[in-house]
């Protein structure tokens, strides 16, 4: 009913316009207003779906109700729970790298077992296919490396990684300041 509606106002302010020049505008304007918060749920919804699948892709909205748990459970500071929840979902679908990437934050920021955390990272970048997720889950296990003061394991991580990606500018300036941080 709201789809009819909104087509029905939208052709009568057209055809204000059409039969009334400028001050069919007046007239139209109210009709193109109601007709537009008719239509609204039908062209919003998949148009922005479609930009955002565009825009960024491998987006938060790909993500298991899981994800969305976790970072709720997260929220209200039940971090066993959360981390379990996170577990289930890479164990389910290994190439969620935010996935990884949440959980191995949780070991390192809240459960103090940053050693733990690396290994979650490096598990999750060992995906098949490079994805963009992998970008802050690499810089999150480069700089456990670098507290555990494995800096050659951090520029052998980033080298690996860039093989990989492509276009991942915040990869390859960490990696030079890496190097030059060694000179």
């Amino acid at each position: 009913m709201r789809l009819a509606i909104g087509i029905v106002l939208l052709v009568a302010a057209a055809a204000a316009v059409a039969m009334a020049g400028a001050f069919g505008v007046l007239a139209a304007l109210p009709l193109g207003l109601v007709a537009g918060f008719c239509l609204y749920p039908y062209v919003a919804g998949p148009v922005s779906g479609a930009i955002e699948g565009m825009v960024l892709p491998g987006h938060c909205g790909d993500l298991p109700e899981q994800f969305t748990r976790a970072k709720s459970l997260i929220a209200q500071h039940r971090y066993e729970e959360a981390a379990s929840e996170l577990e289930a979902m890479v164990s389910a679908k290994p190439e969620l790298a935010a996935g990884w990437h949440l959980l191995a934050e949780i070991y390192c920021d809240h459960f103090a077992q940053p050693g733990r955390a690396l290994e979650l990272a490096l598990k999750g970048l060992a995906a098949a296919q490079w994805q963009a997720e992998h970008e802050p889950l690499t810089l999150l296990a480069v700089d456990l490396h670098l507290e555990r003061g494995e800096r050659d394991a951090a520029v052998k991580l980033l080298e690996a990684q860039l093989r990989r990606a492509t276009g991942t500018t915040s990869l390859n300036e960490r990696l030079t300041h890496l190097r030059s941080a060694q000179e």
